[in-house]
C-alpha cells in the first residue's frame, strides 16, 4: 500500500530517510512543525512502507520536492498573511494538485482544515484525523481567523465519511456539537519508543531541589501559563529552593512569559528555557524534572503531556480541559484540578512535592497508561486497518 500523509510536519528530523544530496549541511525547509504527523511518518518508514508527505512551508514560494528510498516530501507555499480570506485557496490548490500527481493509494489527512479539504477534493480515498475541538477553541479565542477555521472544519465534516479523533473529547465534540454522522473511531497519536526508553534515566537520580516544568506551545489565554507562574511562587513560600522550567514558544529568555512574570515579581526560581530541540527536551525532562504542570485551558490531546507521562512524570492538568481527563484517565494517572485557580494548582504542586512515594506511584501509572494506549505498534496497526477498510469501500 502506497500511503500519502497530508499535514503539518517538522521536516529536518526526516533527513536520515532522504537521499544523500539532502543530508547535512544542506538546509531543508522547516515546515509547519508538529510531532504527531512526524511520529506517524517515521513509524511507517521503519516498517518499510512507501510514504509521500504533502505539507506546507511559509518560507518558500515554489514547490520543493525531497526524495529518499521510501520517502518523498512535497512542500508547497504557505502564505504568511491573508490566507484565511480565501479559505486557504492557494494552499489547498497546491496540496490537491500534488496528491493527484503523486497518486497514493490512500491519503491520511491531519486536522480538519486545509489539509483535509484538499485531500478530499483530490478524489483519492481519504482518512481524516481530527486533532482538536474547533468550537471549544473558538470560544476561548474568538477571532475572525478562528471563525474561518471553524467553518472550514464544518465543511470537512460534511464531506468526509471516514474520520478518526485523537481523544474521546474530540470525538464527542464532533458528534454532539457538529452532529457528525459518519464512521468515527478514536485513535490516539503515537509516541516513539525512544520516549518510553528515556523514562529509564529517571531511576536512581538524586537532586537537592524539587523541580517542576511546563511545556507549552505559545503564550496566551489558552495556554494559561500565568496561573502556573502564580502557583509556583506560592509553592516557593514553603519550598524556597524549588525550581520551575518553562519550555516552548513564548517562554524563552526575554519573551512574553518572562516579561509578564518580571513585571509582577514572579521570576524567582524560574528558568525561561523556551524552545528546545526535541531530544534535548526529553533529556531535561527525564533527568531534571519531578512534576509537569500543564495549565492549558483547551487541549484535544496534548503531546507534551503524553510524552511526560511516557517518561514517567506525574502531571497536573485541568479537570475541565478537553482531552486531559482522557489522557489522565479521570485522575487515575495524574492530578486533575481547577487550572483557573492558582491556589488549587499550588496545592496540587505542594502535595506532589512533599510526597515522593505519591510522585512515583502516579508516574508509574502514567507510564503504563500511555504505553498501553499510545505505543506505536497498536496505533499503526489500527491505522492500517482503517486504510484497508477505506480502500475496500472505495
Amino acid at each position: 500500500m502506497y500511503i500519502g500523509i497530508a499535514g503539518p510536519i517538522m521536516i529536518d528530523p526526516l533527513r536520515p530517510y532522504l537521499d544523500s544530496q539532502f543530508h547535512a549541511p544542506r538546509p531543508l525547509p522547516a515546515g509547519l512543525g508538529g510531532t504527531p504527523v512526524l511520529n506517524l511518518v517515521r513509524e511507517f518508514l521503519t516498517r518499510s512502507r512507501k510514504v509521500t508527505v504533502f505539507t506546507l512551508d511559509p518560507a518558500i514560494k515554489d514547490e520543493i520536492v525531497l526524495t529518499g528510498p521510501q520517502l518523498k516530501i512535497c512542500i508547497g507555499p504557505y502564505r504568511p498573511k491573508h490566507r484565511a480570506r480565501d479559505l486557504f485557496a492557494v494552499e489547498r490548490e497546491y496540496l490537491q494538485s500534488a496528491i493527484r500527481r503523486e497518486k497514493p493509494d490512500v491519503v491520511h489527512a491531519h486536522w480538519i482544515y486545509e489539509f483535509a479539504l484538499a485531500a478530499l477534493a483530490s478524489g483519492t480515498p481519504t482518512l481524516v484525523t481530527a486533532h482538536d475541538a474547533p468550537l471549544r477553541t473558538l470560544r476561548l479565542n474568538p477571532s475572525p481567523y478562528r471563525f474561518i477555521r471553524t467553518f472550514m472544519g464544518w465543511q470537512t465534516l460534511r464531506r468526509t465519511s471516514y474520520l478518526t479523533a485523537v481523544s474521546d473529547f474530540v470525538a464527542e465534540h464532533l458528534r454532539d456539537v457538529f452532529r457528525y454522522k459518519g464512521h468515527l473511531e478514536v485513535v490516539p497519536n503515537t509516541i516513539p519508543s525512544q520516549v518510553f526508553d528515556t523514562g529509564g534515566r529517571r531511576v536512581g537520580r538524586a537532586r537537592a531541589a524539587i523541580t517542576f516544568a511546563a511545556n507549552l506551545s505559545g503564550w496566551g489565554k489558552i495556554k494559561n501559563c500565568t496561573v502556573a507562574l502564580q502557583a509556583f511562587q506560592t509553592v516557593r513560600k514553603s519550598i524556597p529552593d524549588a525550581r520551575l522550567l518553562l519550555f516552548g514558544a513564548g517562554h524563552g529568555a526575554g519573551g512574553p512569559a518572562e516579561q509578564w512574570a518580571a513585571a509582577r515579581g514572579l521570576t524567582a526560581g524560574v528558568e525561561f528555557a523556551g524552545e528546545v530541540a526535541y531530544a534535548a527536551l526529553l533529556q531535561r525532562l527525564a533527568t531534571e524534572v519531578d512534576v509537569l504542570v500543564h495549565p492549558a485551558r483547551a487541549e484535544a490531546l496534548s503531546m507534551a503531556v503524553a510524552e511526560a507521562m511516557a517518561i514517567g512524570l506525574p502531571v497536573i492538568a485541568g479537570a475541565t480541559t478537553g482531552g486531559m481527563s482522557y489522557l489522565l484517565e479521570g485522575g487515575r494517572a495524574g492530578v486533575l484540578v481547577n487550572i483557573t485557580s492558582p491556589a488549587e494548582v499550588a496545592e496540587a504542586m505542594l502535595c506532589l512535592a512533599q510526597d515522593s512515594g505519591l510522585r512515583r506511584r502516579i508516574g508509574q501509572l502514567a507510564h503504563q497508561s500511555v504505553l498501553e494506549r499510545f505505543n506505536a505498534s497498536n496505533v499503526i496497526t489500527r491505522y492500517l486497518a482503517a486504510y484497508e477498510r477505506l480502500l475496500a469501500s472505495a
